[in-house]
């Protein structure tokens, strides 16, 4: 006798096989269609009671993100779930062991269960996952949001740096309001290259967005 064992929605089970040449590998292949795939994974998401199904985002190697305004999540948009400071997201890091119907590739959507169990905790199910073009399409979407987004915060920091130096005001003959404008309006053509750059930036971003679906928001 031999045997093979898989978890199945949920349950953990044991086939047990007599030796019987080719009927056991057509067995097993049979038995494991039916199997799903167990993995340790770390999950951001909402409070998360047990019974509850959410929808969720799996990002490659191990991660499950749900509670999203829209899924599929990108990494960069579960980068920023991370930095938010709200009580009410609860960050769980490999503590889990979490069940799928089928491989996990990157971006896949899911609709999980909270089981509460010790040997699977989580459930989940593909609602979801993208063709070879609309993966590659995510990850173009994934880079410019993480680029663009540096590129505004170093234009914001050029921008700061460029202000007026209206200490030559101090102790001036000149009227110091003139003095002051004078200033400002000497800076007015470097702030608004900069303010150029950054539009530019938005705009390039908006355009990859819009094959996902998507907008930039350039926070």
């Amino acid at each position: 006798m031999g045997r093979i064992r898989c978890v199945y929605r949920g349950v953990l089970r044991t086939h047990w096989l007599r030796r019987s040449g080719p009927a056991i590998s057509m067995f097993c292949f049979i038995a494991l269609l039916g199997c799903s795939r167990t993995q340790r994974i770390s999950v951001l998401a909402d409070r998360w009671e047990t019974g509850q199904h959410k929808t969720c985002t799996f990002l490659v190697p191990g991660n499950l993100v749900c509670d999203a305004p829209d899924a599929p999540v990108t990494h960069w948009d579960a980068a920023e779930m991370l930095d938010e400071t709200s009580a009410s997201i609860v960050v769980e890091r490999g503590d889990y062991n979490a069940s799928f119907s089928s491989a996990t590739p990157d971006y896949s959507v899911w609709d999980c269960d909270k089981t509460g169990g010790n040997d699977v905790a989580i459930d989940c199910s593909l609602v979801r996952k993208l063709n070879n073009d609309e993966g590659k399409e995510f990850q173009n979407w994934d880079a410019t949001q993480e680029q663009a987004t540096q590129s505004i915060v170093e234009l914001k920091a050029e921008r700061d740096a460029a202000k007026p130096d209206i200490r030559q005001c101090d102790g001036s003959f000149q009227d110091p309001v003139a003095c002051v404008d004078s200033a400002v309006a000497s800076e007015k053509p470097t702030w608004d290259a900069i303010d150029k750059k950054r539009h530019d930036v938005i705009d390039a971003a908006n355009s990859e967005a819009a094959r996902v679906g998507r907008t930039f928001d350039p926070r």
